[in-house]
């Protein structure tokens, strides 16, 4: 647009210019015969006509030019609307799928939470059984060697008893058999 203004301007210059040299013309006629004047005014006209001719249709193509910009700016500004428009519903739905899987993720985040705590729970309390049942067996093993333990030493004091006695009575027949022999 600037250009076809540059253009319109230039050309209503060189208008003016054209009228000022034949308005110089006319001056420099007005003392010269009729006929050269008549011919003089004829070309003048002619070339006026032929200059307005090839303004106009400069100015006509200017305009078609001009048209076919704004068709293109507006084809171009249509395009670029409807790309803003794919691209805000592209970001939506990026969005969307961006908190979707967010969503999915936290859920599933959450399920495996809740399945180790599970499992550990149950584990603990597998292994807190088997270490009960086995402290239990421990303890039963315990009573049971603590009680023959002391079965064995009431069983041993009853045999030391019986030795010591044995041992007396080896010992007193040992002096009685002394005894005889010195007699």
């Amino acid at each position: 647009q600037e250009d076809i203004s540059r253009k319109v301007a230039a050309t209503k210059d060189a208008m003016e210019q054209l009228g000022s040299k034949q308005e110089q013309m006319l001056e420099t006629i007005t003392g010269s015969k009729e006929s050269t004047k008549n011919e003089l005014l004829d070309s003048v006209a002619n070339s006026g006509k032929a200059l307005l001719q090839k303004l106009d249709s400069s100015q006509q193509t200017l305009l078609q030019r001009q048209g076919d910009a704004h068709e293109l700016l507006v084809r171009v500004n249509q395009s670029q609307e409807g790309m803003v428009q794919k691209l805000e519903t592209s970001s939506e739905a990026a969005s969307r799928r961006s908190m979707q899987t967010e969503a999915l993720i936290s859920t599933k985040l959450e399920e495996v939470a809740a399945n180790v705590a599970k499992s550990c729970n149950d584990a603990v309390g597998k292994v807190s059984k088997s270490t009960h049942g086995d402290l239990e067996a421990v303890k039963g093993h315990c009573a049971a060697t603590s009680e023959v333990l002391e079965r064995g030493l009431v069983a041993q004091e009853e045999r030391m008893a019986d030795v010591r006695r044995q041992n007396m009575m080896i010992m007193d027949m040992l002096t009685g058999t002394q005894e005889r022999v010195m007699q």
